[in-house]
């Protein structure tokens, strides 16, 4: 176990570092961040300043300096990014000038993209600039000057969504807006950075994919596999890939960089064997990894299996064995280092996990099935990676999406090969495309040849996904669990693991009360009463209303106007005006009001007919009228659930 430690360094200095990022939300301050510093610093200054025979027996005091100072550091890091990410805009219209730092993506009114605000302060925003020819023109790079009004970001409010606004707040957005064709122009300054190179390097090579004339669906399937750019993909692709198991072959992570690393560690071949040029093949490699993460994004997974790989290259460069968990720690603690809420992005977590549960129960599963032939290890270490990858992120699967591909051994079985004959065909293809379009009329048949090979690989396995998709049980869906519960399972797994490993008494008895706990949780849960809902649903350009029973929804009837079920409410839906020809003698008594669809209804003709507690405008109606109608309202006296503005509302059965 000691030998363990003195291998793992940087799995101890990991901890303080997540530690720190975690309570970052809670109770950071400024003067909290100093005080722990300024210890750290004296607790390793004592460390030197005690009598050297007596250095090493309290060398904790050491360590327990260093823990405190990178728990100040990190610390503030994380303080640096949530104020960066934080919502403190004008609630008017103002003038910005900011920077495109994506590629726009074509909506069906507008162009959506990234804009990194320089003045009146530094922020990043999600704009969406009204579809026009010029804004056709915009690319990565272009500084533009646009008068708008930013709102902050925020969930739809609907029971089983996801928490959009966290997400976008973790990936460093303080805000996203609307601008009109007429509010905005570009200034003629270009951002040259070196991302904003890529990025332009990206859009060349997607524009490269489109002269290919490639069926839509694999155009958008082969930017996303060698790209990272998922902008384009289908739901209906998603959902296949993510029933199959295999949608972190749409998302570039370790396995597409390993694929890459391969065929450059191929092509580098001839310098590594001369001793003189084996280190020039490692900076080569390290090099062509490093562009590779730049062009795909950076993505938690790329940039993880990035760092592991060069720190792994370098380790060889210099003839130093490099242990892999201390490999895995160092990854996470670069990458938390510069952005410290990649914490708690889903794919840095499914990312660590995955590659974490390989290394720890791929081994023991070889182990027990030892097989001897190559082609049945070849298949052997498929599904033992797949399966250890699977059991590794399914706490955080269940946590975050409540769903399980059950057929996700037999899919990774066909699409993995299969993605890697894609990415080597890919690659050929747009440098033969490239230099036929330079002339070269000799290359076109090849061309055609390499066109027909990535189309059909690419066909074969959509097929394929799509056919897994389609069996019975191909996903079990439902299964959402809390924190708690998932902080449980990786306990349990993590307890699993160690007894399997050690086979002591204490690792069983770890095992057992873990086990105990995580089934105490479960039945809790089934044992406590859920409160079921009538959810008035947050759905843009559309109006759902369902029930959210047993935590999963379900349909319910509503008729056009007429009145929802319900044991003690009065609910009354109105999705056409016919109420101009009706004059009420007695107001009609109501607990909640909806208006839906029809934008004619008259908010002082509604108050003349009924008496309600609450008006609900769903998401229907545009935003100048819910604006009109709340003015209306407000001098009324009405109290109104704006769905658009304040999201889902919901009525307790």
């Amino acid at each position: 176990m000691s030998n363990l430690k003195a291998k793992t360094p940087f799995v101890k200095l990991v901890i303080p570092a997540i530690v720190a990022i975690i309570l970052s939300g809670y109770c950071v301050s400024n003067t909290l961040i100093l005080i722990t510093l300024g210890m750290g610093i004296a607790l390793i200054s004592l460390s030197y300043l005690l009598i050297w025979h007596h250095q090493y027996a309290t060398r904790w005091i050491f360590s327990i300096g260093v823990y405190f100072v990178i728990y100040a550091a990190f610390s503030f890091s994380a303080y640096l990014s949530n104020e960066q990410s934080k919502y403190n805009f004008t609630h008017a219209s103002t003038h910005y000038i900011g920077t495109i730092a994506s590629i726009p993506q074509e909506k069906n009114k507008t162009f959506a993209c990234e804009i990194i605000i320089s003045h009146p302060r530094n922020k990043k925003i999600i704009a969406y600039i009204q579809k026009n020819e010029i804004a056709k023109s915009l690319k990565p790079g272009d500084e533009v000057v646009f008068y708008s009004k930013i709102d902050s970001i925020k969930n739809f409010g609907n029971p089983d969504d996801f928490n959009y606004a966290r997400y976008m707040h973790n990936k460093g957005f303080a805000g996203t807006t609307y601008i009109p064709g007429n509010m905005w122009q570009v200034t003629g300054k270009i951002n040259r950075s070196l991302s904003t190179q890529a990025l332009l390097f990206r859009q060349k090579t997607i524009n490269l994919y489109k002269s290919l004339n490639l069926s839509h669906e694999a155009f958008t399937f082969v930017t996303a596999l060698t790209l990272g750019y998922k902008e384009d993909l289908s739901n209906e692709l998603k959902r296949a890939f993510q029933a199959s198991g295999t949608s972190h072959v749409l998302a570039v992570s370790g396995l597409h960089v390993g694929i890459i690393f391969a065929a450059i560690a191929l092509l580098t071949t001839i310098f590594g064997k001369v001793s003189r040029l084996r280190v020039f093949q490692q900076v080569v490699i390290i090099t062509s990894l490093w562009a590779y993460a730049l062009l795909t994004g950076m993505s938690p997974s790329v940039t993880r299996a990035t760092i592991m790989l060069t720190i792994a290259l370098i380790g060889k460069a210099t003839n130093r064995n490099l242990f892999t968990y201390n490999i895995i720690a160092a990854s996470a603690f670069l990458i938390l280092l510069f952005n410290p809420l990649q914490l708690f992005d889903v794919g840095f977590q499914m990312s660590f996990a995955a590659v974490i549960s390989i290394v720890a129960i791929n081994p023991i599963l070889v182990g027990i099935i030892k097989p001897n032939h190559k082609i049945s290890k070849w298949i052997t270490n498929l599904i033992t990676i797949s399966l250890s990858a699977q059991l590794g992120v399914l706490p955080i699967t269940l946590y975050y999406f409540g769903t399980f591909p059950t057929y996700f051994f037999l899919a990774n079985l066909i699409v993995v090969p299969a993605i890697t004959i894609a990415i080597y065909t890919a690659a050929p293809t747009l440098v033969v495309t490239i230099f036929s379009d330079m002339g070269a009329t000799l290359l076109k048949p090849i061309q055609q040849v390499f066109k027909w090979a990535l189309e059909s690989i690419i066909e074969i396995t959509l097929r394929f996904v799509y056919l897994i998709e389609s069996l019975p049980m191909s996903q079990l869906n439902n299964i959402h669990i809390s924190l708690f519960q998932t902080i449980i399972a990786i306990i349990t797994i993590s307890t699993c693991i160690y007894y399997v490993k050690q086979r002591t008494p204490a690792s069983l008895i770890l095992t057992l009360c873990s086990l105990l706990i995580i089934v105490a949780s479960f039945i809790h849960t089934n044992a406590t009463n859920i409160t079921n809902k009538i959810v008035i649903s947050n759905s843009p350009d559309k109006a759902d209303i369902y029930l959210y029973i047993d935590n999963k929804k379900t349909n319910l009837q509503t008729p056009k106007n007429g009145f929802i079920p319900h044991n003690h409410k009065k609910i009354l839906l109105l999705s056409e005006n016919k109420l101009d020809n009706i004059i009420a003698k007695k107001k009609l008594e109501l607990d909640i009001l909806i208006l839906s669809n029809d934008k004619s209804f008259s908010i002082s003709k509604i108050h003349n007919i009924f008496s309600f507690k609450i008006l609900v405008i769903d998401s229907t109606i545009p935003n100048y009228i819910r604006e009109k109608w709340h003015k209306e309202c407000q001098s009324l006296g009405i109290d109104v659930h704006d769905i658009s503005k304040d999201g889902a509302y919901l009525i307790n059965l």
